[in-house]
């Protein structure tokens, strides 16, 4: 991957950028917004890693025998 991201193009680091990436973060739960406490077994993906990969699941996806 060689392209920067929106939120860090000119050099500073936009949280709420970044944020909506993530779908799960723009829920809320008891009418607060949701605060995701990550760890490395449930690690939240980009909107943009799930679309592809749903792609990838329906087009590109096959038994190798």
């Amino acid at each position: 991957m060689t392209e920067t991201h929106p939120a860090v193009a000119n050099g500073s680091y936009d949280v709420e950028k970044v944020r909506a990436d993530f779908r799960a973060l723009s829920m809320e739960v008891n009418g607060h917004p949701l605060s995701y406490l990550d760890n490395a077994a449930s690690a939240q993906k980009p909107a943009q890693v799930l679309d592809r990969m749903r792609h990838a699941y329906e087009f590109e996806y096959s038994n190798v025998h």
